[in-house]
């Protein structure tokens, strides 16, 4: 296994604020509900430009993905314009790094009440069959979007997820580029792809990425946990 460190999305988030003069101190759920405020997020688009991603996983029934996630190669493979963040099963404020222990607080938990499938069914406001492991890709912070969710089809190995996880990667990222150029909606253009690639996915109702959060830390928060990424993927 080699060095892999994750870090607290909202960690991320107030380093990047306090770059610009604004700070918060680490705490409730009003702390995120104000982190995550309007004036707060035009911020931080100046920071980060891109895409969001969250992986859902079992980390007991998805050891493929567990594998793939602390090998660190995940950085490489989304490279800077898509920011993969999941869940992690104790505070990680300051980086903190996976081992061999990591993800263990969690891994009896049923996989119908694990954090990360619960934050990913309430996306949908109809009850919907989600297959889980997989991941849902938000275009932006505030506005109202359909997110896309896919399943990722083979978790059994880290070599068969790292394979699965390049593919969707590229084809986000080549989204992502053509809606730059063309101005039209990243969502959109991603589903087209999916669909031309074949690719099962399904969108969520309308909600916005600020919404969704704020609630899934209210969630991990119950459990004690965090959302995390990696990297710090923020623009200086």
């Amino acid at each position: 296994m080699s060095d892999t460190y994750v870090i607290s999305l909202q960690s991320l988030m107030e380093e990047a604020l306090a770059s610009e003069g604004v700070k918060y101190a680490t705490g409730n759920v009003k702390t995120i509900e104000e982190l995550f405020s309007e004036k707060n997020i035009a911020v931080l688009k100046q920071h980060f430009q891109g895409v969001f991603a969250f992986l859902g996983f079992h980390p007991k029934v998805d050891t493929g993905i567990t594998s793939y996630i602390c090998s660190g190669s995940i950085t490489s493979d989304s490279g800077p314009d898509i920011l993969v963040l999941f869940t992690l099963d104790t505070p990680a404020t300051s980086p903190v790094e996976l081992e061999s222990q990591s993800f263990k607080k969690w891994i009896e938990l049923d996989t119908r009440v694990h954090p990360s499938y619960t934050i990913i069914r309430d996306m949908f406001k109809d009850p919907v069959a989600l297959p889980f492991p997989g991941i849902v890709f938000f275009e932006d912070f505030m506005q109202l979007q359909n997110p896309i969710y896919i399943h990722i089809s083979d978790s059994s190995n880290e070599d068969a997820v790292r394979q699965q996880m390049r593919l969707l990667f590229s084809l986000t990222e080549k989204a992502y580029n053509v809606s730059l150029e063309s101005g039209k909606g990243f969502l959109d253009i991603l589903a087209e792809s999916l669909q031309k690639n074949r690719l099962p996915y399904e969108r969520g109702h309308d909600i916005s990425a600020r919404e969704w959060f704020v609630n899934a830390f209210r969630i991990i928060g119950k459990h004690f946990g965090d959302i995390v990424s990696v990297v710090q993927l923020f623009k200086p």
